[in-house]
């Protein structure tokens, strides 16, 4: 008995608060299960049964019913009411303690979809507590926390509303069961996109965005509800794609259904399926890309005299002697480690990123007199192209700062990747290198509305960028070489400019790189496959830290094509079309540098 006290004392200490928590109840949520026994989570952290058990020699026959450990039954034989803790249930009633406790939750054939309920007075839900009890190991919220699926609650406490998302490969086997009716519930979360049933042509490899907005597409005003565009329905146009995803430029799946549906709203739509061509569509002017702004706005401004500054811009001086000497390129397979970015099936973003990374590096090696630097190596893979069409998720890849940096981190890995390639940078500026002949780009997979295809290139917009960074928070960082002798970056606001018009010059010779390619690879075209700042919403707008905080002047961040769309996803996972990508992309430096 004595190996039991601790259980039992903790046992009764929880007892004897949930009278304490009886004038506060407000910090414990109860929910009845069955007759007898209720579910009880307090603070948000802390899950449990509580049992009001029959007497006598029933209550151990009661209690076996739950307990995953049948002997522990008889541990209670003196309470009366019994808290059971969640780690000692049995695994079908802690899924049926999960599902009544947090009703909007299911699973899929993905994994299991959690949807934070409690905040606040409430209590405040954990990542740890959550992978705990799901995949039956706190420590895995370090694994969850970074995927892509998540990237809307990696940063600060857990709010209500938020959707979660833990991959089916770390659940415990019975969270892994699909709930029945887990197809209607995933469309309720996130509906499908709002369509106007016009037909549209398809997307082809190679097609080009071709902007044929002219001024008086759009008309400005004001309502009640504040300033709009607003745009006539064209024939053959399709709202999701030809209105919102155009002129706002969002890229999520739940934030572009949000807009959609908003924007029917706001233009007095009640049945989008009778939109007719000519139709005034309505847009938050909030909500639009900087391209589409009215002129005197200062994002349009910005952006038309960034376009002005690429046009003007002074390629590189052509590289003398053979094949690209004194150019340096650094390359930064994005992801790596617990963070595997996005990922389909075993299509795993960061192992895609790595392998393209890998194909770039072996040619430019091979082919040309380039000097090549990476941030990132898989131990497993080494610098050996993968012929592999299907991925097992490692984490052995490793940032390649002195010291080596294991990612665990997605913030930290990030921000290291910079520190590296401003340490790479400096390397070549003190051998004699221009700064004009130094290109960073780091390569990325795509999360997009799955019928949406093709790259996109990402490069630093000079209005969204500051002069100077301030280094980020945490003693962690004082632990690597590159960190510790240049903890900010400054700029001048000229350089800023710079920046983004020679990263524009680079991103257009690229992307016609891959259109010319033979055979042809497919470019982002149903708006601007070249962006100078990521529009999370309609009010967060930021550059990537690799491209803010990076001082090479020509840095994009490329995304080669869209793992939520089955024909790209059929191209990532073929190796010879990765070993094309890496083609397109030497070819684009060789235009870019030499021409």
């Amino acid at each position: 008995m004595g190996h039991l006290a601790p259980y039992i004392l903790g046992c009764l200490l929880i007892a004897l608060g949930l009278i304490a928590d009886t004038a506060e109840a407000a910090s414990v949520v109860r929910k009845p299960m069955e007759t007898g026994v209720t579910i009880a989570l307090k603070g948000g952290r802390t899950l449990y049964l509580e049992c009001r058990t029959p007497r006598g020699t029933k209550q151990e026959d009661f209690l076996r019913t739950y307990l995953a450990d049948p002997k522990a039954a008889g541990r209670f034989s003196s309470v009366s009411t019994v808290p059971l803790m969640y780690p000692d249930l049995k695994p079908t009633v802690q899924r049926k303690v999960m599902e009544t406790m947090f009703p909007d939750d299911f699973s899929n054939p993905e994994g299991w979809w959690h949807v934070v309920t409690y905040d606040g007075s409430l209590g405040v839900e954990t990542w740890w507590n959550l992978a705990e009890w799901l995949t039956g190991k706190g420590t895995n919220y370090k694994t969850v926390e970074v995927l892509m699926e998540n990237r809307e609650a990696r940063d600060g406490q857990l709010e209500k509303g938020q959707l979660l998302f833990f991959p089916k490969s770390l659940l415990l086997p019975e969270f892994q069961r699909l709930t029945p009716d887990h197809e209607a519930r995933m469309t309720r979360l996130r509906p499908p996109p709002i369509l106007v049933p016009v037909e549209s042509a398809d997307e082809e490899d190679g097609g080009v965005f071709e902007d044929d907005f002219v001024e008086g597409d759009l008309r400005y005003g004001k309502d009640s509800k504040g300033d709009y565009a607003a745009y006539d329905l064209k024939k053959g146009e399709a709202l999701y794609t030809s209105v919102v995803i155009r002129f706002t430029e969002f890229r999520e799946v739940s934030v572009v259904n949000e807009a959609a549906a908003e924007i029917l709203k706001r233009s007095g739509i009640s049945n989008p399926r009778r939109i007719h061509v000519g139709q005034e569509i309505r847009i938050p002017q909030d909500m639009l890309a900087d391209r589409y702004l009215p002129k005197e706005s200062e994002r349009r401004q910005a952006f038309e005299a960034s376009h002005a500054a690429a046009a003007e811009t002074v390629r590189p001086a052509p590289s003398t002697g053979r094949g690209l000497q004194g150019i340096a390129i650094i390359l930064d397979a994005g992801h790596g480690g617990s963070d595997q970015g996005t990922h389909h099936g075993n299509l795993f973003e960061d192992e895609l990123n790595y392998d393209i990374v890998v194909r770039i590096k072996k040619l430019l090696e091979s082919t040309t007199q380039a000097r090549v630097y990476v941030t990132v190596r898989d131990k497993s893979q080494g610098f050996t192209p993968s012929d592999d069409r299907r991925f097992r998720h490692d984490e052995d890849e490793v940032v390649l700062t002195s010291p080596n940096y294991a990612p665990t981190n997605t913030r930290v890995s990030a921000n290291l990747r910079w520190y590296l390639a401003n340490d790479y940078y400096r390397q070549e500026l003190s051998r004699g290198t221009r700064p004009e002949q130094v290109l960073f780009a780091s390569i990325h997979c795509d999360a997009l509305y799955e019928k949406l295809r093709g790259s996109m290139v990402y490069i630093p917009g000079a209005a969204y960028r500051e002069e100077a960074e301030s280094p980020p928070g945490g003693t962690i960082y004082t632990n690597f070489k590159e960190a510790r002798e240049h903890r900010s970056v400054r700029f001048t606001r000229a350089e800023l400019r710079r920046d983004e018009a020679l990263s524009r010059s680079f991103a257009t010779t690229l992307l016609a790189s891959l259109r010319s390619h033979n055979p042809q690879i497919a470019v982002h075209r149903t708006s601007d496959p070249i962006r100078n700042v990521i529009q999370r919403t309609r009010t967060k707008r930021y550059v990537p830290a690799v491209l803010r905080n990076t001082l090479v002047p020509t840095k994009v961040l490329v995304e080669t094509a869209n793992l939520k769309n089955p024909v790209d996803r059929q191209r990532l996972a073929d190796p010879e079309w990765r070993q094309w990508y890496a083609e397109a992309f030497v070819d684009a430096v060789r235009q870019y540098f030499t021409s």
